[in-house]
């Protein structure tokens, strides 16, 4: 029973100044590194890796395997941002190990509700160097994996085995959140840098 769910992180670079204004941003390096989960009592997790890999995992496992989370961080060609449109691009690959994990365990939480991943980037605007770090919040919504139970539903998409739920049980549900307290902007002659998710 296991399904892997694999969703680039798409983050798009605003920039914020007079019109017609233009800037090439190159991406120097991008890590992560998983910092912190709620609850944090959650039954079997660990985290490991840091820089381009990291990981969190948790639960007691059906099989051998446990839930989790990974980043890979990538670094994407330069890329000129304009002030009317900005520009979007990769920095890494979020994946989902959906793995089936027991609701009853000895002690602790079955599942996380949530995990932060704390990003690291250098980059360069028009040749100045800066370093911008945001953390990232991963809501989770673990849902029961129901195959082979006749008649049973999934909470996102249906039955177990079809539609979105694919071939094995059923679909977590994940939702990615830039925490806007937690981040950074730059400001270079006047115009404003952000980084939106």
């Amino acid at each position: 029973m296991i399904k892997l769910q694999t969703v680039a992180a798409s983050v798009a670079l605003s920039m914020f100044a007079s019109a017609g204004m233009a800037a090439v941003v190159t991406i120097n390096s991008v890590s992560g590194e998983w910092t912190s989960s709620t609850p944090g009592d959650v039954y079997g997790l660990t985290t490991s890796g840091s820089g381009t890999y990291s990981e969190i995992k948790w639960g007691k496992p059906y099989g051998t395997e446990q839930s989790g989370y990974s980043f890979q961080g990538l670094i994407p060609p330069p890329v000129e941002v304009d002030t009317d449109t900005g520009a979007e691009f990769d920095l890494g690959i979020f994946t989902h190990d959906n793995f089936t994990i027991l609701a009853n365990v000895p002690s602790g939480a079955p599942s996380i509700s949530s995990a932060n991943l704390s990003v690291n980037f250098d980059l360069s605007i028009d040749g100045s160097n800066y370093s911008l770090s945001q953390v990232y919040t991963f809501a989770h919504d673990e849902t029961p994996n129901l195959e082979g139970v006749s008649g049973g539903t999934c909470a996102y998409g249906g039955s177990p085995g079809s539609g979105i739920n694919g071939t094995s049980g059923c679909n977590d549900q994940v939702t990615a959140v830039l925490n806007e307290g937690l981040s950074e902007t730059i400001i270079i002659d006047g115009m404003e840098y952000t980084f939106d998710i």
